[in-house]
């Protein structure tokens, strides 16, 4: 007898790109024989795209929209940072198909229309990513049960590369959504002063190009479109994935730092108070401490600054 797997309809999309959207790729290659899912897009031309479709079929899973569902539905409804979940009533239509809604925000705030949603009662469990996350959102959710679940990715897609080229490569791997880039961010990277150091960008669209319009991206900059490149094939072009501290910190999942530790790759995450006030000299030293350690993980810039100090001759405070 064929053992029942519970029934989980899965409300957003597959990807190589995104945080919340590679875990749910990861999470359906590695719970598909356990669970039952049906994936739901937000619009029909994920559907006809050339790799997700065939993806989830290799895997028997069904994807189809909203409207071809049946009328009456059991298990849960999933959603991951999918904010068309709420704004296009999507967990309204779920709820009144039978369905249990369960919710992960998947960010350090909560989405549009997601605390309307909890008010009306539509929502049935909350998922976490990390106990500092719930400790800032679960007071909105009121008695709503919660579980923290962590982030799972898949270390096979992103082998270890050894990093070897001459000079340095700057960069980093993120949707394009303007809020996840600080407002002075290519002027931030130039602004390192490291002799000869190229910056790469993935995924980089209009919205970004409007938002910093008012900058000269000269040849030391490669801003690619969205899957451009294979994810683990951008992600060994960069000696560091260098991000700013505050902004990274409004992100709980991890995600993003479990893609670019897979591949080996080192990380700067960097105060902009504090680098500002470092001379040129003390920043590449810095650097080259930490290229020594490239393969040893994730490199916060708290456990460098004290050698920097020597280069320096002022105080700094660690972020």
């Amino acid at each position: 007898m064929d053992r029942i797997r519970p029934k989980i309809t899965v409300f957003g999309w597959p990807s190589h790109l995104g945080g919340a959207d590679t875990k749910l790729a990861h999470l359906l290659e590695l719970l598909h024989k356990d669970l039952e899912f049906t994936v739901v897009p937000n619009e029909k031309r994920h559907l006809d795209g050339p790799f997700w479709p065939t993806f989830l079929k290799n895997l028997g899973i069904r994807s189809c929209l909203f409207d071809q569902l049946p009328r009456r539905l059991e298990g849960f409804a999933l959603a991951l940072s999918n904010q068309c979940f709420f704004t296009h009533h999507i967990c309204h239509r779920a709820k009144d198909r039978g369905l249990k809604v369960a919710w992960s925000s998947e960010m350090m705030w909560h989405h549009e229309g997601e605390l309307d949603a909890v008010r009306d009662g539509l929502i049935d469990r909350v998922l976490y990513t990390s106990r500092i996350q719930k400790d800032l959102l679960s007071p909105n959710y009121g008695k709503i049960p919660g579980f923290i679940t962590g982030n799972y990715i898949d270390p096979v897609q992103f082998p270890f590369a050894e990093r070897l080229r001459a000079g340095f490569t700057i960069g980093r791997l993120s949707r394009p959504a303007p809020e996840k880039y600080p407002e002075d961010f290519p002027v931030f990277y130039e602004c390192l002063e490291l002799p000869e150091c190229r910056f790469r960008v993935m995924a980089w669209d209009e919205k970004l190009s409007s938002k910093y319009r008012w900058h000269r991206f000269d040849h030391r900059w490669d801003l690619l479109a969205a899957e451009t490149e294979d994810t683990a094939q951008f992600l060994n072009s960069l000696t560091y994935s260098c991000i700013r501290w505050d902004t990274f910190s409004r992100n709980p999942g991890g995600v993003p730092l479990l893609k670019r530790c897979s591949p080996g790759q080192s990380h700067l995450f960097l105060q902009a108070t504090i680098w500002t006030n470092l001379s040129s000299m003390a920043r590449q030293a810095i650097f080259a401490t930490t290229f020594e350690n490239t393969k040893s993980g994730p490199t916060n810039y708290s456990s460098i600054i004290r050698p920097a100090r020597r280069w320096q001759g002022n105080a700094a405070t660690t972020p």
